[in-house]
Parts: C-alpha cells; sequence; structure tokens
C-alpha cells in the first residue's frame, strides 16, 4: 500500500496543500456556477450513472469510521427523503477536489439549516487499497460525511452503470430522484463551481446567497492556515 501513502502526500491530501497550491489557493475567490452549464463546460459530454429524473437504486458499502465502520450500509436509506450527494471516487485522482468540498459543508449545514446527506463511496479492484485509503482520508472529511468502500471493484456498484473511465461521477438527489449528474474525467483540485451550484439547486437557495456562504467558510479555511504557519 506504499503506492497510497506517497500519492496522498504528493497531492497534499493531509493537512495543507503544497507551497504552491497553498498561493494559488490564497485570495481565490470560489464560484458558485449554473450547474445546467456544466455539460457545455466540457469538451465532450460524458455520462455515468443515473440521470436526472431517475431513482436512486439502493446499493451496498463497507463504512468507515464511526458507528458504521465495519460494517455494510446503503447510503440511499441511510439520506431518506433528505437531499443527497453522492460521490464514486476511483482512485487517488482529483481525491483533493473531495476533501475541499467537504471543508465547506459545516458552514453550508449552519448557514441553510438542511440535513444534506454527503456520502463519498471508494473505488479501487484492490478492496484493500480502498480499506486503507478510506481510513487515511476519515479524519479529514468530518463527522457528517458518510464515507465508505464498494466490494465491487473500480466499476462501483453494478446497478448503478458507472463510467469506469471517468475520475469522479457525482450525483446530487432529493427524495431518492436524480436531480443532476456530473461525471469529472480526472477531478481537480479545488470544489468545481458547478457541483456548488448544483447543491445551491438541491438546498433551493440562490447562488448569489450561497457564495456568501461558500466566501465565509473560504475565510475561515484561510484563517486557519495562516494560524497553522505561525
Amino acid at each position: 500500500m506504499a503506492r497510497i501513502a506517497l500519492a496522498l502526500m504528493l497531492l497534499g491530501v493531509f493537512g495543507t496543500a503544497s507551497p504552491a497550491q497553498d498561493r494559488a489557493y490564497e485570495g481565490r475567490r470560489v464560484e458558485v456556477k449554473d450547474p445546467a452549464t456544466f455539460v457545455a463546460a466540457q469538451d465532450r459530454p460524458l455520462f455515468s450513472g443515473p440521470q436526472p429524473g431517475e431513482a436512486l437504486p439502493d446499493f451496498e458499502m463497507i463504512g468507515v469510521a464511526g458507528e458504521r465502520d465495519g460494517k455494510t450500509v446503503n447510503p440511499v436509506a441511510i439520506a431518506g427523503e433528505s437531499p443527497q450527494l453522492l460521490i464514486f471516487q476511483g482512485g487517488i485522482e482529483g481525491l483533493r477536489s473531495v476533501l475541499a468540498l467537504t471543508r465547506f459543508l459545516p458552514t453550508i449545514a449552519e448557514e441553510s439549516g438542511s440535513t444534506l446527506v454527503v456520502t463519498v463511496v471508494l473505488m479501487d479492484d484492490d478492496r484493500n487499497a480502498s480499506e486503507e485509503m478510506a481510513g487515511r482520508i476519515a479524519p479529514y472529511l468530518g463527522e457528517t460525511v458518510v464515507l465508505g468502500y464498494t466490494t465491487d471493484g473500480r466499476d462501483g456498484p453494478g446497478v448503478y452503470g458507472l463510467n469506469r473511465n471517468v475520475a469522479q461521477t457525482i450525483l446530487f438527489a432529493k427524495g431518492g430522484m436524480v436531480t443532476r449528474s456530473f461525471a469529472f474525467p480526472q477531478g481537480g483540485i479545488y470544489a468545481d463551481p458547478h457541483v456548488l451550484g448544483a447543491i445551491a439547486e438541491l438546498l433551493e437557495v440562490d447562488r448569489d446567497t450561497f457564495g456568501t456562504w461558500i466566501a465565509k467558510a473560504q475565510a475561515q479555511e484561510e484563517q486557519r492556515r495562516v494560524r497553522n504557519r505561525r
């Protein structure tokens, strides 16, 4: 499992990012974009998993951390009728964007009063690799994130029809029905503006208001970074 530890260190997953990434992050305004423009922003349309208007199928994963640690859980049942964000993460690529996104969640919950349920599902053909990675990132995702890994390998749960060739599939749902479905071929370092826009839409909050919440969360994050450097 040395490859996982090395990859995580190189990506700056633990603690702060690399100095170069820190400099790029500081003062960078995080945008909140119309989720309807996501496909137009891609070089070519990519599809993965259930599409808007379709139901989220039940599936099982092995939970990591907290009361779900080591247990078989159904993330769809956990969310119930609540708004839900399902992130299917294949391998290490783009994992930093997931961590960046989850850092905004406490502020979003505080400002919206919503019970947004965020689930991160790790997928790897090596089950042990998924289990180790889950254990390593669990402390950095926060207690509110439902974290686990699938035993179905890199393809993920068969009933979802996920695209094996993309780094991330992110599904947005309410009442068990998909509202948006985004596929990322490579993932990124920062929280995607269209993803943030889709969360605002899911919570029925206008993007300008949601943007002020994200700015607040980012300011708090930058203050923590400054304190950590002292």
